[in-house]
């Protein structure tokens, strides 16, 4: 589908290929066919497969694809253990930032190992002070998972803020005296 909405967009040449990032060495697709009542369509493409390329290879190149493929491969091999997860992701951080990239592509590729090597709650304030410690070291301040905290900490306080003057409104507007007392018990728990 994307290889004629390209070709009748461009109206030339169009080239396409497959990025395969399954652990399976010998699955590889290089083609689709299909047909009806006598219809037939055969459609051939290239297939790059991320289990081809050495890790040492990934590590070692500039490109910011290798880093991309370097994260979904230690991913894969984390699998879902946390501790095996942080160590990954601290790692990838840590080349990230030598790899001395300018300040819009850190991010975006960061935004790409932060989503790709989420961690449990728990272990995300471990990786936040490994990640300080990173950009300490570095001299550079990009941060995606501690903004996320932020943003996820300031919706709840808003949350609390929002039902607490909800609460205040409905005994000021005295909606029944159950409720007000109801309303008042939940005011003094509040912190």
């Amino acid at each position: 589908v994307y290889h004629y909405r390209i070709y009748d967009r461009y109206a030339g040449p169009t080239a396409s290929f497959a990025v395969l990032a399954d652990e399976d060495p010998t699955w590889r697709p290089g083609r689709f066919e299909t047909g009806s009542m006598g219809t037939d369509v055969r459609f051939r493409y290239q297939v790059a497969k991320i289990l081809d390329y050495p890790l040492e290879a990934l590590e070692e190149s500039p490109s910011p694809f290798a880093l991309i493929a370097l994260a979904h491969r230690r991913t894969q091999a984390a699998g879902p253990l946390p501790e095996a997860r942080l160590a990954a992701k601290v790692e990838l951080v840590r080349q990230l930032y030598a790899r001395r990239y300018n300040r819009e592509d850190v991010l975006e590729l960061f935004r790409f190992i932060d989503w790709i090597l989420e961690l449990p709650r728990e272990i995300e304030a471990r990786f936040s002070d490994e990640l300080d410690r990173i950009e300490r070291r570095a001299n550079m301040r990009y941060v995606t998972s501690i903004e996320r905290r932020g943003i996820e900490e300031g919706i709840q306080k808003g949350i609390q803020k929002g039902i607490r003057r909800g609460i205040e409104q409905g005994i000021e507007k005295g909606q029944g005296s159950q409720r007000a007392g109801t309303g008042r018990q939940l005011l003094e728990q509040e912190p």
